[in-house]
């Protein structure tokens, strides 16, 4: 009996540690997805400011980071 699953392309000996990366990397992207939600929302403002964005996009890119660092996730994939 083969230990991957056809239908999830895991193997049972890792499956825990799958579920748990896969649920990490989901996490950083919903993530990033709110934060360019957010940074679309600024844009079509009338009280955007480029520096406040500026400002923004780096505490955002700290806070990815640091989630992305806790959760194990490489954000290269």
């Amino acid at each position: 009996m083969s230990s991957l699953d056809d239908t999830t392309n895991f193997c049972h000996l890792c499956e825990t540690y799958s579920r748990e990366a896969i649920a990490a990397k989901a996490e950083v992207r919903a993530l990033k997805l709110k934060v360019l939600e957010y940074r679309k929302q600024a844009l079509d403002s009338d009280n955007y400011s480029p520096w406040a964005d500026i400002a923004a996009q780096k505490q955002e890119a700290e806070e990815i980071q640091k989630l992305a660092y806790e959760l194990g996730v490489d954000l290269d994939d």
